[in-house]
């Protein structure tokens, strides 16, 4: 079987803490994602599927690492601005964390 999903990596970086953090934002299609994915239960807390779906059910909904999540004190349903790098135009995105990899 074979399988393929639409993904996008950009630069980003992003204010927090004091300070600056660059870093990459993948935009991904969340219906086609989990058929390509691999996914293991120490990825994070929660599974894929459920991640998917909390993407789905927010607006401008984030996956965030959660050593960066640490970092920065951040916990799921935190709001955080982050500016990306799309074809060389900058976007500020006001992003809210649905959930920690």
């Amino acid at each position: 079987m074979q399988a393929a999903a639409r993904v996008g990596r950009y630069k980003a970086i992003t204010r927090l803490s004091g300070g600056t953090q660059t870093g990459t934002f993948m935009g991904i299609d969340r219906l086609d994602f989990p058929q390509v994915a691999f996914w293991r239960w120490n990825f994070g807390p929660t599974s894929l599927g459920a991640l998917m779906n909390a993407l789905g059910l927010t607006p401008h909904g984030v996956l965030a690492p959660r050593a960066f999540m640490a970092q920065h004190a951040l916990e799921v349903g935190d709001p955080f601005r982050v500016r990306v790098e799309t074809y060389e135009q900058l976007n500020e995105l006001d992003m809210r964390i649905v959930g920690g990899l």
